[in-house]
């Protein structure tokens, strides 16, 4: 131990910190934006470009960003006015080849601290965690995985104010968004030793034995198309506006992916100097249609009763015919109550209050398409067609792969909305309130049936759940001023809840496993329930028979829910719906004296678990180490423990189960500016409208009884939360 301690053999008795191994303690950022606006009586413009750099806690990782955007607004002639708005991103992103930042910090995770990162002799070290050596995989050694990116997004309009109707227009636009991402991925080998009993060091098999290249491009498109008449006028008390709308829209899309192994120098990464018989390729092309019919009808009276109706009749191509089309309907109404002469009288004191309502029906086509169609899968090698014989050659061909369903339709949500708007007290007090529903039909799931597998196919999915969310969305503010000081805070907070009302499963499902009544998200977890520690061999006995025959006293005890006297898969449950909050909050605050600016954002989350597993869960996982969590481990003198006896290998504890879930509640500073501008007297003069110095900080304080990870990213092993420092200044001319 006392090797340990002072270092006096590192090879042998090492004592390194893996994070302050590969991570730096600080990264730098940068951003930079340039805008301009201006115009004259018939032309206006707006542009900007900007620039932004990201460093990484590993040298190796680095993001840069290049972004513009223009806007032209020209009347030409007498009745048409002219608009283009486009804008532009390009940024190429860095990070390690083999591995990326997740897998490389959960390598540090995992490592035991008496493996040395290098020995004395110069070389590194081969970490079995790791499968090589993880301070080499972030500074490079091992390669780099880049990302190019590129984005345009834009469109073109021509609007005619019909002179002889007066309020109305007609309208036609076109919009053009193109992506392209080009993914680049070089594996390098490089040199990792194990040192054996008598000091002897050898080289350690590390990934890859040859350099590999994998090489990606991905484009896509979307062309849009728009038509429409707009109405808008008054008649005394009266407003009445009206939209007819015609919308086209086409999606597209590429993926190509080429690699080569083999290399024979690292020097170079070009596809053509790999080994042209370890060639790989692959690509596929994506491809949807939509047209929509849109109306829009307005009405209101003194601002005061107010009125809105919509409708879409939207087509996709990619349902079967009979089932292309939908119709999605929605109404809306207000009613400004302050303007009642009764109210003003009642309640003087409240300048403002609105209430307003509305219910609707919209659609979902952002689902795996054309379902409705036969598809088929390429068979190859020993997977192919073959007409027997010794030595049998198999021939490539097609299969079946999922039956077409024909009833392939739209998802359908009816959304229902009613809330207030108020200001009191001379509008420094504000409310906003909105309690909504959301409920979904026709959810697309796994079929039901199972069918033999001598079918040789799969059933396709089914138009066959519903689930209903409901929520309440409060949001408070106060603002005010006296003298040269004004302040402001603005609360808000949405409680959510969510249940399954129908979802088809088969009639063998027990009660307790189906979905049907319970609050299930994305990522919704199965597993048993669990009722504390075994303390005994006698409380092993006496109860029903365990998961495992290995289990001992301090391993976690099941339910057994179907009564059967032992603990099997049947007795699994629904035991969380996933890192969903039930509860959302925040605030903004703020405070301004004579120029200096005191600024405050916090946000949070309550009523929100995880599912705690994994490397920072149980001890010696992926071959890890336990952590500081685990001293309060189960042992008989310890009875009353937050984790089970320290394990390797036992499945019986690393089941899924109500024992490791997490309460993930937080609260986050989550951005804090301090910030100063010069006096308008001073910049007149030189023509400045404004001058601001500001200083901020990003996730400065976190509060939560989870101490393990980052509460918002839950359970997973990740990229570490980064606390940004920030300093800057606004210029206006």
């Amino acid at each position: 131990m006392q090797k340990f301690k002072d270092g006096s053999e590192p090879d042998v008795y090492a004592n390194t910190d893996w994070y302050s191994e590969i991570l730096n303690d600080h990264a730098m950022q940068t951003q930079h934006n340039l805008s301009v606006s201006g115009g004259a009586e018939k032309t206006r413009y707006f542009a900007s470009a900007g620039y932004a750099y990201e460093g990484g806690l590993f040298d190796l990782a680095k993001f840069n960003r290049y972004n513009f955007r223009l806007n032209l607004e020209s009347k030409v002639g007498k009745n048409f006015t002219f608009n283009i708005q486009s804008s532009g991103m390009a940024s190429k992103a860095r990070d390690m080849g083999s591995f990326n930042s997740d897998y490389v910090i959960q390598f540090a995770m995992e490592s035991p601290r008496i493996y040395p990162n290098q020995f004395s002799n110069g070389l590194y070290n081969y970490i079995p965690q790791a499968r090589g050596n993880m301070y080499l995989m972030a500074r490079g050694d091992n390669g780099t995985r880049t990302t190019t990116n590129n984005v345009f997004i834009g469109n073109v309009s021509l609007q005619y104010d019909v002179p002889f109707i007066k309020g109305l227009s007609a309208k036609g636009l076109l919009a053009y968004d193109k992506q392209n991402t080009f993914g680049k991925r070089w594996l390098t080998p490089y040199a990792a030793f194990i040192r054996d009993a008598a000091g002897n060091y050898s080289p350690a098999n590390t990934f890859p034995s040859k350099p590999e290249l994998t090489e990606t491009y991905t484009q896509y498109q979307t062309l849009v198309a728009e038509f429409s008449l707009a109405y808008q006028r008054s008649f005394g008390d009266h407003e009445i506006s009206a939209l007819a709308l015609f919308n086209r829209t086409d999606d597209q899309g590429d993926n190509l992916s080429a690699g080569r192994t083999n290399f024979s120098s690292s020097a170079l990464d070009q596809l053509d100097l790999g080994d042209r018989t370890q060639a790989t390729n692959t690509g596929n092309a994506t491809q949807r249609g939509r047209i929509g019919y849109v109306g829009r009808l307005g009405y209101n009276y003194k601002a005061r009763y107010l009125m809105e109706f919509n409708f879409r009749y939207d087509g996709s191509n990619i349902f079967p015919p009979g089932h292309q089309y939908g119709f999605f309907p929605s109404l809306a109404l207000g009613w400004r109550i302050s303007d009642e002469p009764f109210f003003k009288r009642a309640a003087p004191f409240i300048p403002s209050l609105k209430i307003r309502g509305s219910y609707g029906l919209a659609g979902n086509d952002a689902v795996n398409p054309y379902q409705f169609l036969a598809t088929y899968n390429l068979v190859q090698t020993t997977n192919g067609y073959s007409f027997g014989g010794t030595t049998p050659q198999y021939i490539s061909g097609l299969q079946e792969s999922v039956l077409p369903n024909p009833d392939f339709t739209w998802e359908k949500t009816r959304i229902g909305n009613i809330g207030i708007e108020a200001t009191f007290w001379k509008n420094r007090l504000t409310l906003e309130a909105d309690y909504f529903t959301k409920h979904t039909v026709d959810i697309l799931i796994p079929p039901t049936q199972v069918v033999a597998s001598t079918l040789g196919i799969t059933l396709p999915p089914q138009n066959a759940a519903e689930v209903q969310n409901r929520g309440v969305e409060i949001q408070l503010g106060y603002s005010d001023r006296r003298k040269n000081i004004s302040w402001r805070v603005r609360p808000n907070a949405t409680f959510l809840r969510n249940k399954v009302l129908k979802y088809a499963q088969a009639t063998s499902v027990p009660e307790w496993q189906r979905l049907a009544g319970r609050s299930v998200g994305f990522s919704a977890v199965t597993g048993y329930q669990a009722d504390g520690l075994y303390q005994s061999e006698d409380e092993i006995k006496a109860g029903p028979t365990p998961l495992y025959p290995n289990v001992k006293p301090g391993d976690i005890r099941y339910v057994d829910l179907n009564g059967d006297n032992k603990i099997t898969p049947a007795d699994m449950s629904l035991i969380s719906k996933g890192p969903y909050p039930n509860i959302l909050m925040g605030a903004d605050m703020g405070v301004e004296w004579k120029g200096i600016e005191l600024n405050l954002l916090w946000q949070g989350a309550a009523n929100v678990e995880t599912h705690f597993r994994g490397t920072i869960a149980w001890p010696f996982a992926g071959d890890g180490v336990p952590a500081e969590q685990h001293l309060d481990r189960w042992t008989p003198e310890n009875r009353d423990a937050s984790f089970p006896r320290l394990w390797i290998n036992n499945q019986n504890n690393s089941q899924n189960s109500t024992y490791w879930l997490r309460n993930t509640s937080y609260l986050r500073l989550k951005n804090l500016e301090l910030a100063y501008s010069l006096p308008r007297s001073i910049l007149q003069p030189a023509g400045i409208s404004q001058v601001r110095f500001f200083v901020s900080g990003l996730n400065l304080l976190t509060f939560s009884s989870y101490k393990y990870t980052d509460p918002e990213a839950s359970s997973s092993v990740a990229y570490p939360l980064m606390r940004y420092y920030n300093a800057g200044i606004n210029v206006k001319f």
